[in-house]
């Protein structure tokens, strides 16, 4: 019951900042399967599309996590072209701030901080942590 009324406020809070241009409309259909990669609605191992890759030597990340991060860079190219080829390579990064207990007080590597908008940042740091 908690978790519905923190999505809906959620979901509010984007719809309200998309009225005002502050929120790219197109960033909304990264939150699906986000959610759905956190366990929503009891769905937390069920397949979401086909395989976009085979998952590196990264034994500390999930490989729905991998395949949702290949949807992330097909969808937004411009945004998150080259993140899994950056994870691979720069994987000790990436797992501190998988592990890290309070990511959003980390900061981003380069090139990510400064090209992400803001909401992306969040998609990418929640599914990371999901």
């Amino acid at each position: 019951m908690r978790q519905d009324r923190l999505l809906f406020a959620f979901l509010l809070s984007c719809q309200l900042m998309v009225e005002d241009g502050r929120l790219n409309p197109s960033y909304l259909s990264a939150i699906p399967p986000l959610w759905e990669l956190a366990g929503g609605g009891g769905a937390r191992r069920r397949r979401m599309g086909r395989r976009t890759g085979t998952r590196p030597e990264l034994p500390w990340l999930r490989r729905d996590k991998w395949e949702y991060f290949g949807r992330l860079e097909k969808a937004f190219p411009d945004d998150f072209g080259g993140l899994r080829a950056d994870m691979v390579q720069s994987s000790s990064f990436w797992l501190v701030l998988h592990d890290a207990k309070e990511p959003d007080n980390l900061p981003l590597k380069e090139p990510w901080y400064s090209s992400l908008a803001p909401f992306l940042r969040l998609v990418l740091i929640g599914a990371l942590r999901c």
